[in-house]
């Protein structure tokens, strides 16, 4: 589509059409600077189907997170895997109501708009609005249901930096989540609860209760 962000430098499909069904055997999207493959089910009885089954990898978390329209939220190589579900009332209605589970992992990158380790250092209830998280790694798990996404067991290691918890953003790009930070050499090796909250391209991150 002309105008659109989402440019393919190549794409290759292998299937076959029957009736009411349509199957991609083999899938191989170039874009982002990196490659997604899978395979995918069209199915067409009493109202459309689709299912499908994705990997990918090398993608460019920048470039993919400006294309969707919600800024450079995220920068580093991104990889993964999902698998897609959605129906709906007609092939107009399908991708907005699907349904996706998986796992990611994006290497050295940071997260913008987020500073853990300020939060820390400020040591207080003030929140704390913009900034950066570096990481060498960030991964987590994917559940997209109902237009509500949900990461959970998400890990980020920062060098002396360690972080887990849980996120959650919904329909209006409101975001709510809990991160349990650890500090490498602290003489104190409890974990710092940091909560996250606020909107998807402003969010705002104090410390929580223990």
């Amino acid at each position: 589509v002309a105008g659109s962000p989402f440019v393919f430098d190549s794409l290759t499909l292998k299937g076959k059409a029957e009736t009411s069904v349509v199957t991609f055997s083999s899938m191989d999207l170039r874009i982002f600077d990196g490659v997604i493959q899978g395979v995918a089910l069209l199915q067409e009885e009493q109202t459309p189907r689709l299912s499908a089954e994705i990997s990918f990898e090398r993608i460019n978390s920048a470039r993919f997170f400006a294309a969707l329209g919600v800024g450079q939220l995220l920068s580093g190589e991104l990889a993964g895997k999902l698998a897609l579900s959605s129906k709906a009332e007609n092939w107009e209605g399908i991708f907005a109501s699907i349904a996706a589970d998986g796992e990611f992992v994006a290497r050295r990158g940071a997260i913008r708009g987020v500073d853990l380790a300020e939060a820390i250092r400020r040591a207080s209830s003030t929140p704390v609005q913009g900034g950066v998280t570096q990481f060498e790694q960030f991964s987590g798990k994917i559940m997209l249901k109902s237009g509500s996404l949900q990461l959970h067991d998400l890990f980020i290691n920062s060098g002396l930096m360690q972080s887990s918890g849980t996120l959650e953003i919904n329909k209006n790009e409101s975001v709510s989540g809990k991160m349990d930070i650890q500090m490498r050499g602290s003489v104190n090796q409890n974990r710092i609860p940091v909560l996250i909250s606020g909107q998807l391209k402003a969010p705002s991150v104090q410390i929580g209760k223990r």
